[in-house]
């Protein structure tokens, strides 16, 4: 499966941790078409640590609407 490859390569590149909390992340960024790059990882890491309370679907879809 795609995914499984590029889900840690893409959270190691960001230097994020390869966790389960990550990985779910970057599975619905791809399901929300945001792109896997260093940088929006690396936002949408940041909005969800500034707000624990969010799901991290809801500010994935607020990225992808550019809200934030």
């Amino acid at each position: 499966m795609l995914f499984q490859r590029v889900g840690p390569t893409a959270l190691k590149a960001a230097n994020l941790a390869v966790s389960e909390k990550n990985l779910s992340m970057v599975s619905k960024m791809i399901e929300n078409g945001l792109p896997i790059d260093k940088n929006t990882l690396m936002s949408v890491n940041r909005f969800s640590l500034q707000h624990p309370q969010t799901d991290v679907s809801d500010i994935i879809k607020m990225v992808k609407l550019q809200i934030p």
